[in-house]
């Protein structure tokens, strides 16, 4: 798969390992729908939001890698969350 293929493919996971899903499992895509469910008014009684975040590099003979797509996150109150890597 090209990084060009990669950028158009779809993916409900948040789960990544260098680029492919791990999982897609339905809790995953329940989350995933309840986030993007929520109207702004109602995003305003979570600490963090992340819908659908994305982050591309261009290299340097101006590729497009990807480093992470669909990642979607909600932070709920007296939730304490750590992210490593």
């Amino acid at each position: 798969m090209s990084s060009d293929d990669s950028l158009n493919s779809k993916s409900f996971s948040n789960v990544f390992s260098i680029g492919r899903p791990l999982s897609n499992d339905d809790e995953i895509i329940a989350d995933t729908n309840t986030i993007r469910s929520l109207s702004d008014e109602d995003k305003k009684n979570f600490p963090l939001v992340v819908d659908n975040l994305e982050k591309i590099y261009i290299t340097d003979d101006g590729r497009k890698k990807r480093a992470l797509y669909n990642f979607s996150l909600l932070l709920k109150n007296n939730e304490i969350f750590g992210l490593l890597g």
